[in-house]
């Protein structure tokens, strides 16, 4: 009854994991209903009840992702993460997945010991094998799930230990099939990576490899797999933490991607944005991510300067008031010749 009001009350169909990038085999649905009135007496009868067994895994789902979203129907939220995690075994890893992606979005709405049960049931059921068969975006929801609650404080130690696990298997899984994420997605995984991961895990020079050669491709590849600059520097600032730790990381792979980053950021250090460049900067330190780059005097020169696009602004308003400036002074002199014809008129009469 809740799933139905939820639908009829105006609620919306949507990806639940929105903000990974889209995939043709992702068809979850997303409930974000509009009538708080109607929905919060079902909510709180839903939570009431506890034992939520016998609702569909569609239906759970929907919820779940509604629930942590909208607060009229927030109290079914832990209900259903209660539910679910008694009954992991008996879901499929694509939908588990998805239910993960929406518990780790609204876990602040949970206790989390009842958090802590569902990643511990489902690190049961996504084991390596499993993983294997998922499709990409899936895979990339396992990451984001289980780095969120690894940064996560109101989530609680137990949780982050245990997400831990789920996330190196994850990354294990990442490692083995780089050439079937797309840009973004590698670009969010790895800033999920950076949140839980030890510096020294096996998965992370094949991630570093993978963007190194990324970086290098340049214009030689297609405008779909181009790296923008503005996610170039994202990814610096996100592997950052990776970077400090030298004697944790493969020397080699950790020198050579340092390398081909800095090159990238220094080629177009006039266009990175105002925004990323102190973090980068201080990054320049010889104890920073950066501190290995040969040239890294010189891309902090770089970067102390204004970006290209603040100059052109600062230029094109020095040449309005340029103009302005030579109207006024065209104007007042026109004037001035008119008056002094006008004197050497009146005296000649």
């Amino acid at each position: 009854a809740l799933a139905l009001a939820a639908e009829r009350s105006g609620g919306s169909a949507a990806e639940v994991a929105g903000d990974v990038p889209a995939s043709a085999s992702d068809p979850a649905p997303v409930l974000v209903p509009s009538s708080d009135s109607l929905l919060r007496p079902l909510a709180e009868g839903f939570a009431e009840r506890g034992d939520v067994k016998e609702v569909g895994r569609e239906s759970l789902l929907g919820l779940a992702s509604a629930a942590a979203r909208s607060s009229a129907v927030r109290p079914a939220f832990e209900p259903i993460v209660r539910t679910v995690a008694a009954t992991a075994s008996s879901w499929n890893a694509s939908e588990l997945t998805k239910l993960l992606l929406a518990v780790a979005k609204g876990k602040e709405h949970a206790n989390p010991d009842v958090v802590e049960s569902l990643f511990s049931a489902a690190e049961g059921v996504l084991t390596p094998a499993v993983l294997a068969d998922l499709s990409a975006g899936d895979v990339a929801k396992v990451v984001l799930a289980a780095s969120s609650l690894w940064r996560s404080t109101t989530s609680g130690a137990s949780v982050a230990t245990r997400t831990l696990g789920l996330l190196g298997v994850a990354a294990g899984e990442v490692a083995m099939r780089l050439s079937d994420f797309s840009v973004p997605q590698m670009l969010l995984i790895t800033q999920g990576l950076a949140l839980g991961l030890a510096a020294d895990h096996g998965a992370l020079p094949k991630v570093l490899e993978y963007w190194q050669e990324k970086l290098r491709a340049g214009k030689k590849v297609a405008d779909s797999a181009k790296l923008a600059l503005d996610q170039v520097a994202k990814l610096a600032i996100s592997l950052m933490p990776f970077l400090r730790e030298a004697s944790a990381m493969e020397g080699a792979v950790k020198r050579r991607f340092v390398q081909v980053l800095g090159d990238r950021l220094h080629s177009e250090a006039k266009e990175i944005p105002e925004a990323h460049r102190p973090q980068l900067k201080a990054e320049l330190r010889p104890e920073g991510g950066l501190g290995l780059y040969t040239q890294r005097e010189e891309l902090l020169i770089a970067l102390s300067k204004k970006p290209a696009k603040a100059q052109q602004a600062r230029s094109r308003s020095r040449s309005r008031d340029g103009k302005a400036t030579q109207g006024f002074s065209t104007g007042t002199a026109a004037k001035r010749k008119k008056r002094k014809l006008s004197k050497l008129r009146n005296g000649k009469r």
